[in-house]
């Protein structure tokens, strides 16, 4: 998306400078990953989390802008028709806890799918790199495991199984995503609250990053 300026409407002779040093600046940020959109989108308004009532209409609010985000192809190269969240709206705790997990959930896809953003984020490519290097030691780490037991087996010890432990601390390849949720999903009012209110600060740092080039025509 791009914004047009006519040139009667350059009020200063250095205007065109202005605008040629904004649009690299964002072709820049949009080539690292860090201006994922064409263009800005509607943010949620953050009416609090004081309540159940409150929360439940940051949840049905959440999930009409990110529905609305995902189909807006003059913010995204394509829209994404993967992640729409369909979760009932929330009425009370239970249906509050359901959709704000759905939310979380569906977002946390979204903010990692490179057909709908512009540039392939460095934490996109970070993370292909990651997932190799941990297939590679996964496999490394359970030759060695076969080793061991046999090693033990001869010696009538146990020892440690390093593979198993190893998949019970490595974190998830999503983790290096800075742009996630990771807020644990929600279960009462207690954690509804702690994640509505991290859904409304990760939804709209999302849907406000972007910034339209200006291009200039004849008079």
């Amino acid at each position: 998306m791009s914004t047009t300026r006519r040139t009667t409407d350059l009020f200063d002779p250095q205007m065109d400078a202005v605008i040629a040093a904004h649009n690299e600046m964002c072709q820049s940020l949009a080539d690292h990953g860090l201006m994922p959109h064409h263009a800005p989108t509607t943010k949620i308004t953050d009416t609090g989390t004081a309540d159940l009532a409150a929360v439940q209409v940051i949840a049905n609010a959440a999930k009409a802008a990110f529905n609305a985000h995902l189909a807006d192809t003059g913010a995204h190269p394509a829209a994404d028709a993967t992640n729409p969240v369909a979760t009932a709206a929330a009425t009370d705790q239970t249906t509050s806890n359901n959709l704000l997990n759905a939310l979380k959930s569906a977002f946390n896809a979204h903010v990692i799918l490179r057909a709908s953003h512009r540039a392939a984020p460095a934490y996109a490519e970070l993370a292909k790199d990651l997932e190799t290097l941990k297939a590679s030691y996964d496999a490394t780490l359970a030759k060695i495991d076969v080793l061991t037991a046999k090693l033990n087996a001869d010696a009538g010890v146990t020892d440690t199984n390093y593979a198993t432990n190893f998949a019970a601390t490595n974190p998830s390849v999503a983790a290096v995503n800075p742009g996630i949720i990771k807020t644990p999903d929600a279960s009462d009012l207690a954690t509804s609250k702690t994640l509505a209110a991290a859904i409304v600060i990760a939804f709209n740092r999302h849907f406000g990053a972007g910034a339209s080039l200006i291009t200039v025509t004849g008079s």
